[in-house]
């Protein structure tokens, strides 16, 4: 019987959050300001116009900074990484594209367009009920100041559950479910004339509390031994050097094939045959990734044995106590029977029980 016991998996753990940032032309400046020194954050920034998507694949919360336009490449990356279990916090220009942005997030109802009116684009309400806002306070102060805005993006309809804050009818900043990642909206444009939101002591929180999803989102990254690929997007496949799989203990080497469709990339394993254990996924001496290989389920796939090849085999093992019997063997039920429930003594109480009652009637009458 072959047991699967042992289980192998691993998963990623960084003591920093990737942050990748992709900038528009009205970008705001609070994220560099806020994350380029903290410790926490590894924070890496691109234009809109030159993307590394190499990188951007790589596990990382994704900030859209005042981008006008969201490109095809840029919606795929959104999708991967939503996917992935990653954070996107989307922070729009005053100058916005609407139907790319309906293209990128359908699930939204806005029109996209920039709304100028500084009585509608007061904050209303902050939604502490909602769990993203847990242990992010210790107390709210009653006349809190805030945040407001002269101009931002009119979302129509987003569900309470979902509402971060709140202008008096629609969303100001939503934090909305997608695949296994989230979306932080925010109708607050990055003009910086037109709101105090970005200098505004919410910010900070509500964006910190965003990114720290993104860590949370790392997956276990265990397979089975009859899995056929691996999902690899985001690691560094480029150059002459193959990617390899390698057993530790034997130092034995596979080399799989490497597969891109996009920014997808898979790694055939299916006629490797690798054992259940811990690979590392190397290139040259580098190690990229992890992966864990678990055998199926076998304990009820039992082998059977002629009685002829079993003695041998009990033998070999020093099972010298073992008792065999043949299916022939017209006493098998009575001795399987007596070795479960043990010998059939009852009869030797009935004798012990009939003496003493003898015995008590001979003295009964000699004393008389």
């Amino acid at each position: 019987i072959r047991f699967d016991n042992i289980w192998f998996g691993n998963y990623f753990s960084s003591t920093q959050i990737n942050v990748m940032e992709i900038k528009g032309e009205e970008a705001s400046k609070a994220f560099s300001l806020l994350l380029d020194k903290d410790l926490e954050y590894n924070l890496t920034s691109y234009t809109a116009n030159n993307v590394n998507f190499e990188e951007a694949g790589k596990p990382s919360a994704l900030i859209l900074n005042g981008i006008r336009e969201i490109s095809s490449a840029l919606i795929a990356l959104i999708d991967q990484k939503l996917e992935a279990g990653s954070a996107i916090l989307i922070f729009p220009p005053k100058d916005i594209d609407a139907t790319s942005y309906q293209s990128a997030f359908p699930e939204i109802s806005s029109t996209w367009q920039t709304k100028k009116d500084s009585t509608l684009g007061r904050v209303k309400t902050i939604h502490l009920q909602n769990t993203f806002y847990n242990g992010v306070f210790e107390r709210i102060p009653n006349n809190l100041d805030l945040p407001k805005s002269t101009s931002f993006i009119e979302i129509q309809a987003t569900n309470t559950n979902e509402r971060l804050l709140s202008f008096d009818q629609n969303a100001a900043v939503a934090w909305i479910k997608r695949s296994n990642g989230h979306l932080l909206l925010s109708s607050f444009t990055t003009d910086s004339k037109a709101s105090n939101f970005y200098n505004h002591g919410l910010f900070v929180p509500i964006v910190l509390r965003a990114l720290e999803s993104a860590k949370a989102g790392y997956s276990l990254n265990a397979i089975s031994e009859q899995a056929t690929a691996i999902n690899i997007t985001g690691l560094n496949t480029q150059g002459e050097s193959p990617l390899s799989i390698v057993d530790e203990s034997s130092k034995q080497a596979w080399i799989p094939t490497v597969n891109q469709n996009g920014l997808q990339k898979s790694m055939t394993i299916q006629n490797l045959n690798l054992p259940s254990a811990n690979y590392p996924i190397k290139k040259q001496d580098s190690t990229l990734a992890w992966i864990s290989i678990n055998a199926p389920r076998q304990e009820s796939q039992t082998t059977f044995w002629e009685l002829n090849d079993l003695n041998p085999l009990l033998k070999s093992a020093n099972l010298n106590t073992a008792d065999t019997w043949s299916p022939n063997n017209t006493a098998l039920a009575e001795t399987l029977s007596a070795n479960w429930f043990g010998q059939d003594i009852w009869h030797w109480f009935a004798a012990i029980a009939l003496l003493f009652l003898f015995i008590e009637i001979f003295l009964i009458r000699i004393l008389s």
